[in-house]
């Protein structure tokens, strides 16, 4: 560990540009020829320099990252070497014609195989590009200990510390003011303590809290401490920002840290409108205290299981599961959560709900994987829906066990299967008491390395406990497109034709439903995400058959500062209730059309303590005018985790 210590510090440092050592690697010339892998050498021709992407102890993997920046356009050269130790060492760079920055090519998302940090380089001579010969797939595949890399632009520099970060490494930025008066930002990552099993996390960056009035929380997201310095200044020994030193009691749970995540949020929140009413509104001050606690093993620093359930969604599953996290070889993960409310006024309302899920992943090395996952709610349906002005309150399981098997480098298939129970407290409720039985199979293909196009099928036996809404069966056939091009795009949209059977009636619905995901960075600050979907859900009054939904939400993130974050959405639904209703004398469609909006504003006090703030406003408009309502809501949040 001091020898990686001094080896950084050596790196923080060095000029902008990292210049070779003949002293650190001696030239190989080994199979630098027929495998058209070239060896090092000192020699660099003027207007092009190389941009280091990895450095590896086995070929195969090198060969791997080259084809995979193949493929997205670039050059990619491998040079051949030894270290002072006398080990094989394959660096992969791609080209950069003169005049050409860092922050001008997107830094690298995949790292592929551990080395020690004395074995790190960030720039080398120019060689001849290499072709793939073999397929890496049965290769175990980790990341460097130390990647070092210069940027031009400050905002590059962030974006590439925040997927590092991600990723498991201890990260600092150093602005380096250079001789023409320009500025360079220096990136140097280190993996803590790597152990062989230790992750490597390539999750999805995390977002600022949402403005949801339950604070269901999450850990907030790790920034790049910027350090400046005058030219020719020392810098101090310091650790990262994000490293468990720096985290409030981070040395109680081991060195290593990042196992055990306890965390609490308080709300407190002002309504206008407490009971959702069209005409009689009340008023309240409500505080919902939030402590949770979630633990990874091998360790990792960000909430891993990201998926949203709901109890009128057949299966369990509000939005698919496109694409499970993956890791090295396994990963074990526990979630807990309970959001405690308190009515100032109305005590009658206060309730406290439970949310407890985990998975275990495993990948074996012949391209099969397996994850089991369970997911445990015990919470209320949200006021202002339904027909009851009363809280409902259920508890729900959720199941899932997913098996992914990789035919090919381009095909893949996969096959889900997950069983829902839903259970309600309230005897007015049972005859919405039921289990659902789901099986979906995919075929991937993999257009490019972060395209994929696949074709799903999925079955849905949906069976009540009380014979009073039918049982039925769903067939859905998609077809799609998932892309995670770069850190600044991905997402998914898939389409196709759904059909629901009824088990007491000869009557099927046909319809067409899609769903889209997509989430978009137009810059390291700004990013914008957008969900629809059109599906089918079982209904929540018991004269009706099923409800037909349409959603479309918007949302908004723009980073101020370095400490302040602006959070703006907006979402729209329409439920179009099948089968006709009757309420007050009048029978008619059942058509309700939800309208949502928020804006927060977020404070970052320390890496492990956030404030937010903001205002919502949610509206019903329904065909039957007695379950109209608008609702106003002023809240005021605050959040510390480890």
């Amino acid at each position: 560990m001091a020898q990686r210590i001094v080896l950084l510090m050596a790196f923080l440092l060095l000029p902008s540009t990292v210049l070779y050592s003949a002293d650190l690697f001696a030239i190989r010339a080994a199979d630098a020829t027929d495998q058209k892998i070239v060896m090092e050498r000192k020699d660099t021709p003027q207007g092009n320099t190389l941009k280091q992407m990895g450095a590896f102890k086995v070929r195969k993997n090198a060969e791997r990252l080259a084809e995979e920046l193949e493929l997205e356009g670039m050059e990619p050269v491998i040079l051949a070497g030894v270290t002072n130790e006398n080990q094989e060492i394959y660096r992969v760079y791609i080209r950069e014609q003169g005049g050409m920055t860092h922050a001008d090519n997107k830094p690298p998302q995949t790292f592929v195989k551990n080395i020690s940090s004395e074995e790190a380089q960030d720039s080398l001579p120019p060689e001849t590009p290499r072709k793939l010969v073999q397929d890496p797939r049965a290769v175990q595949q980790e990341s460097p200990l130390l990647v070092v890399r210069n940027f031009s632009m400050k905002e590059y520099g962030e974006e590439f510390s925040e997927n590092m970060k991600k990723a498991g490494y201890l990260v600092m930025i150093r602005e380096v003011p250079s001789g023409n008066g320009q500025t360079t930002y220096v990136v140097s990552a280190e993996k803590p303590q790597a152990q062989p099993g230790s992750t490597v996390l390539s999750g999805e960056i995390d977002k600022p809290s949402q403005p949801v009035i339950t604070a269901k929380t999450e850990p907030p997201p790790p920034s790049p401490d910027i350090i400046r310095e005058t030219p020719g200044e020392a810098v101090s020994e310091r650790l990262p920002v994000g490293t468990p030193r720096e985290r409030v009691s981070g040395d109680i749970f081991g060195k290593r840290g990042g196992f055990v995540h306890p965390f609490l949020s308080i709300t407190e929140y002002y309504t206008d409108n407490v009971f959702y009413s069209n005409d009689k509104k009340d008023d309240d001050f409500i505080t919902v205290l939030s402590p949770g606690i979630w633990l990874a093993v091998p360790h990792v620093y960000e909430k891993l299981l990201r998926i949203k359930t709901s109890d009128i969604s057949p299966g369990g599953f509000s939005l698919s599961r496109y694409k499970p996290d993956e890791f090295k070889r396994y990963q074990v993960y526990l979630f807990y959560n309970a959001d405690i409310e308190k009515f100032a006024k109305h005590s009658s309302e206060d309730v406290v709900n439970h949310k407890f899920e985990g998975f275990f992943q495993y990948n074996l090395r012949g391209g099969l994987s397996f994850e089991v996952m369970d997911q445990y709610i015990d919470s209320h349906d949200d006021r202002g829906s339904g027909i009851y002005a009363a809280l409902d309150k259920f508890g729900t399981n959720l199941a899932n066990f997913i098996v992914k098997y990789a035919i090919s480098e381009r095909f893949e298939l996969r096959v889900d299967s997950s069983y829902f129970l839903v259970n309600y407290d309230k005897a007015r409720n049972n005859y919405r008491d039921r289990y659902d039985w789901s099986l979906s199979a995919y075929t991937f293909y993999k257009a490019m390395p972060k395209t994929r196009f696949f074709i799903e099928y999925e079955y849905v036996d949906v069976t009540y406990d009380k014979n009073i809404l039918s049982d039925s069966q769903e067939h859905h056939y998609f077809g799609g497109i998932q892309w995670d091009i770069t850190a600044k795009s991905k997402g998914s949209i898939k389409a196709g034709y759904g059909a629901k059977d009824f088990a007491s009636a000869t009557e099927t619905s046909n319809d067409f439903i899609f769903e889209a995901q997509i989430d978009h960075h137009f810059t390291p600050k700004t990013s914008l995400m957008l969900k629809a979907s059109r599906r089918t859900t079982e209904t929540d009054i018991s004269t009706t058959d099923f409800v037909v939904s349409d959603t479309v939400e918007l949302e908004y993130l723009q980073r101020i500062t370095a400490k302040i974050t602006a959070d703006i959405k907006l979402s729209y639904t329409r439920d179009a209730y099948k089968d006709e209703f009757t309420y007050g004398g009048r029978t008619a469609p059942l058509d309700d059309d939800y309208y949502f909006g928020a804006f927060a504003l977020q404070y970052k006090f320390r890496e492990w303590v956030f404030a937010d703030a903001g205002y919502i406003f949610m509206k019903r408009a329904s065909s039957f005018s007695d379950f109209d309502y608008t609702t106003n809501v002023i809240f005021f949040r605050l959040t510390g985790s480890l």
